[in-house]
């Protein structure tokens, strides 16, 4: 599925000191995406020098705004870190400007610290005149237009590191170049010291909104020295889990650190002490990129026995010629041997609220998602952006669920595993596709059946889950209780919509034709609506999980928790979650987290109405097995190991893990 080229697409009303707008702003790409690209910047091949950034100048560009006339300030950083970069020199500043008809003070700066105005720069400052820019014209303003500016002194980079910014005053913010002024590309992988804004009022301190989901800032710097032409080093390698005697493909980030780029690795793998031979591995395109990663899928083999060896990739060779790196050319990581293989299923946690205006966003992508992937698919919307008074769904608790939100909305997180991501749109293209691809390649580490009774009169919830390992680890559960079919009347039930002010084709995303302007929900405050997958309560209290860890279970082993859960009693929610447990639409979900913090695998399964009369005591003659299934829907014959699901003859279903 191609990326939705939208012509307005705010990300959130983040709170950054005061509540501000940071709205970003998509169009059609003058250029084509780039997939596979981080930190891009094209070697060049004269003046011994490279261009460096976290944009290639080819992506997709934007823009990002606060939608008002004040001063802009923005930059990049060279930290500390980008070793390869320290002791090298800055001599040009490529930077990317829209429409100049409503700017003025434009001024590029370098610092090392984060200047309250640009003449507080403690490195340099460059007035520029707007004769000297270029601005985009009427069908090129959206994308904005590179200009190069050569330093008036050369700056060398020392061991603190470098800001290098722009700053400019929007004398009226009444056309889109000018409430949106910042140029940011959403094609690139989103890296630290990427973007870092503040405006004169709306946000007045400095604020890393690096892989925020607001993109990277469009700047490049022509940094000139002595570069190894041939170095790469690997930076990451994805989990290495299969089946006895398979071959496989694994996740490998390679980081470039040579002005040739990569067109080729030679590389070996040593498993267990021992080295195999040497590799080749050829990349089409050849990725160019200095100070970027690219990541690309190498071969592997498990072993014939299930268990964990030691495995270390070691890059020999680059383009054929020796590596330059010496230090990071190698990584050591775990490959794992399993005997099965188990279902997994996508746990997305979306952080929402009524008085959340761009938050119709999320409710459509959600929706999409579940209607795409069925029972593959577990919502979790917590809302946790608007006040009780105003949201009869929020979580009350302030901060209770887990930390994985900033307070951007909507947001949302997919396995945690890749960070906060956007609710419709994922990393950019598709959270269906981006939900697939972690289905389709991302193996469970564990199986879970989860189930749920209500107690106490409906007033709280009795979970249990049973975990079976297929690699040994730390793993803990964590539970939460979800309703679907949600509504009511009054103000605490009505959807705020900025989406109402534009048309679809202002938009440029059908699916979101009901909230536009002249759609069934084209209005700035939507009420009628009907919530799923709302949260009611989980197992965190002030963000901290409080089931008992699972601890370290061997694989094979099958462990157990149970926790009850009390149900929000409020009277703006009572009817309507009265009126879901009266019609079976509440549910429990159990998460299994790994040692990394990711959701390994999870269940969701209806809470089942309380039992009564003699527990404990079953009569074989009157409950029998009837039929006997794996987590994939297929009947057996037999018990087969890993999660069996059993319909008995009274109707109700067991789940049981077989060893």
């Amino acid at each position: 599925m191609k990326k939705s080229l939208l012509l307005l697409m705010a990300l959130a009303t983040m709170t950054l000191g005061v509540q501000a707008q940071f709205v970003k702003q998509q169009v059609s790409p003058k250029y084509g995406p780039k997939p596979h690209r981080s930190m891009a910047a094209p070697a060049q091949a004269d003046a011994n020098g490279i261009w460096w950034g976290f944009y290639d100048g080819q992506g997709m560009r934007g823009g990002l705004g606060v939608v008002a006339a004040e001063t802009y300030y923005q930059a990049i950083r060279i930290a500390p870190s980008n070793a390869e970069l320290v002791g090298k020199t800055i001599t040009k500043v490529r930077i990317y400007m829209r429409s100049l008809q409503a700017i003025k003070d434009v001024n590029l700066w370098l610092s090392t610290n984060q200047p309250a105005t640009a003449s507080a720069a403690t490195e340099m400052v460059v007035p520029l005149k707007n004769t000297e820019l270029n601005g985009g014209d009427e069908g090129e303003e959206y994308n904005g237009l590179p200009t190069d500016i050569t330093l008036p002194t050369p700056y060398t980079v020392t061991d603190q590191g470098v800001y290098v910014g722009l700053s400019y005053t929007v004398t009226s913010a009444t056309s889109s170049a000018a409430q949106y002024p910042i140029v940011i590309t959403y094609d690139a992988e989103e890296m630290p010291n990427a973007l870092f804004l503040k405006t004169s009022s709306s946000v007045s301190a400095w604020s890393d909104l690096s892989q925020s989901g607001y993109g990277n800032l469009a700047m490049q710097l022509f940094m000139e020295g002595d570069f190894p032409k041939n170095a790469v080093s690997v930076a990451a390698i994805g989990d290495l889990i299969a089946l006895k005697n398979e071959t496989f493909d694994g996740d490998v980030t390679l980081s470039n650190g040579g002005t040739n780029g990569i067109s080729s690795i030679d590389y070996t793998l040593t498993v267990d002490g021992v080295e195999g031979e040497l590799l080749h591995y050829d990349l089409n395109p050849a990725f160019t990129a200095f100070g970027g990663n690219v990541t690309v899928k190498l071969p592997f083999q498990s072993a014939d026995v299930v268990g964990k060896r030691e495995l270390t990739l070691q890059v020999k060779k680059v383009n054929g010629e020796d590596n330059e790196v010496d230090e990071g050319a190698s990584f050591t990581t775990e490959l794992i041997t399993i005997d099965h293989k188990v279902a997994r299923k996508a746990v997305v946690e979306e952080y929402t609220g009524l008085t959340c205006g761009w938050c119709p966003r999320g409710i459509v992508g959600m929706e999409k998602a579940r209607e795409h992937f069925g029972d593959q698919f577990i919502g979790i919307a917590v809302h946790g952006y608007s006040s009780s008074t105003s949201d009869a769904m929020t979580y009350l608790n302030s901060g209770a669920y887990a930390r994985i939100f900033s307070g951007s909305a909507p947001a949302c997180q997919l396995n945690r595993s890749l960070g906060e991501i956007d609710p419709k749109y994922g990393t950019g293209y598709s959270l269906i596709d981006d939900i697939q691809d972690e289905i389709d390649n991302v193996v469970a580490k564990v199986d879970v059946a989860v189930d749920g009774q209500f107690v106490e009169d409906n007033k709280k919830v009795a979970a249990h889950a049973q975990v079976e390992a297929l690699v040994e680890g730390d793993y803990t559960v964590a539970f939460a209780v979800v309703a679907d079919g949600l509504s009511g009347t009054g103000t605490g039930w009505n959807q705020s919509n900025y989406y109402y002010q534009y048309t679809v084709a202002q938009v440029g995303d059908p699916d979101m034709v009901d909230f536009c302007k002249n759609g069934k929900y084209g209005k700035s405050s939507v009420s009628g609506l009907t919530f799923n997958d709302a949260m009611m309560v989980s197992s965190y209290v002030s963000g901290n999980n409080k089931v008992e860890a699972l601890g370290t279970i061997a694989a094979g082993e099958v462990a157990e928790r149970e926790y009850t859960l009390t149900l929000p009693t409020r009277a703006s929610l009572k009817n309507a979650l009265t009126s879901a447990i009266e019609e079976g639409k509440v549910y429990i979900v159990a998460m299994v987290i790994d040692a990394n913090g990711r959701i390994t695998n999870a269940d969701k399964a209806q809470v089942q109405a309380a039992t009564t009369g003699i527990q404990g005591v079953t009569s074989v003659t009157d409950t029998t097995e009837v039929a006997r299934y794996n987590v994939d829907g297929m009947r057996l014959n037999a018990p087969a190991i890993g999660l069996n699901i059993i319909r008995m003859s009274d109707g109700s279903v067991r789940k049981v893990v077989v060893k």
